[in-house]
């Protein structure tokens, strides 16, 4: 994926140029949170956890109402440490990663009630749920045992380990990777793409967690060098003047979304694969951010603030409330 020879333009011109096609939602009141991450649900709403890893929580992408909550903090049977990942499954129910608890909990999907929790004999940042009722789990770096050294496990419904996928790069530096990675649902559900932060190349697999494809992304004169790569701590204020992909990045046919570590900044990016533009909100990219992009569709959080020129690209008066900009039918390869 060569982005030096795409035409950079600023993400609001992508918005003022594509109103027709995206859905703005003006968040409840009552959802007073630091988005971290999202996930779309078939019944119409989202699941959104915060910047804390304590709380997740859902939403209605119609009109932005509170839902409820799904758990809790806390050291009970049925709550959660450290929000790390979070998917549905088959039978739309919903399963939590507690990384910091080393736990796997389930919640009803329509109640949101506590179902179950699974201990874990490894440590996990992430989770998605297969196709036949199992699981792939993002490793973390530093595990011991038979999962030392690899980045992904695919085990079965009851956790049993059935296979491990791409080693660890040895030129990478493993305190960074300590620092973003996730997977990501496709159009149907049924492809799925992991990655990780620095590391700049992107995993397809499928539903069931076999590997399909690898891509690389490259942003010419900002691509992080190898020996800076490979440490991270060392050169921590050369880095801050390159580009890196972080979780999660979505790659379709005539699109490509996902987040960014962009010159010092987190953010993220849209690219068109067809007519090779990359839109980057360059300006004060703080009041705008990537909630998720999966199943098809962008999600974003465009934060209340005067004066905020995404807002205005969009025909708002003012961001007096958090929205959520759903863009759907833009970025479909339909």
């Amino acid at each position: 994926m060569d982005f030096s020879v795409f035409t950079e333009r600023s993400f609001a011109s992508y918005l003022e140029g594509n109103k027709k096609s995206i859905t703005i939602v003006p968040l409840d009141s009552s959802v007073i949170m630091d988005v971290y991450r999202g996930l779309s649900r078939e019944d119409g709403s989202f699941l959104l956890s915060d910047r804390r890893m304590r709380r997740l929580l859902a939403v209605s992408s119609i009109n932005g109402y509170y839902l409820g909550d799904v758990g809790r903090f806390g050291r009970a049977e049925n709550e959660y440490l450290q929000v790390t990942g979070f998917d549905r499954d088959k039978n739309g129910n919903i399963w939590v990663l507690d990384a910091r608890g080393k736990s796997l909990l389930e919640y009803d999907g329509s109640t949101y009630a506590f179902k179950a929790k699974k201990k874990l004999e490894f440590t996990a940042l992430d989770i998605k749920c297969l196709e036949n009722g199992g699981f792939l789990f993002f490793l973390f770096p530093y595990t011991e045992g038979s999962t030392k050294g690899y980045q992904l496990m695919k085990t079965d419904a009851d956790l049993k380990p059935l296979e491990y996928l791409l080693p660890y790069s040895d030129n990478l530096d493993a305190n960074s990777l300590l620092m973003t990675r996730s997977f990501n649902a496709g159009p149907s559900g049924s492809v799925v793409s992991a990655n990780m932060y620095i590391d700049d190349y992107v995993t397809v697999l499928d539903g069931k967690g076999t590997i399909m494809n690898q891509f690389e992304f490259n942003f010419g004169k900002y691509r992080i060098p190898d020996d800076i790569r490979a440490s991270i701590s060392l050169h921590a204020e050369e880095f801050i003047h390159f580009r890196s992909i972080c979780a999660p990045v979505l790659i379709q046919d005539s699109w490509v979304c996902g987040q960014l570590f962009n010159k010092g900044v987190y953010s993220f990016f849209l690219a068109d694969r067809k007519e090779r533009i990359l839109y980057i909100p360059e300006e004060t990219p703080e009041l705008i951010s990537l909630v998720e992009c999966s199943s098809g569709k962008m999600v974003l959080l465009l934060h209340a603030a005067p004066g905020n020129p995404y807002a205005s690209a969009l025909g708002l008066a003012e961001a007096a409330s958090d929205y959520l900009i759903i863009i759907e039918e833009a970025i479909s390869d339909k």
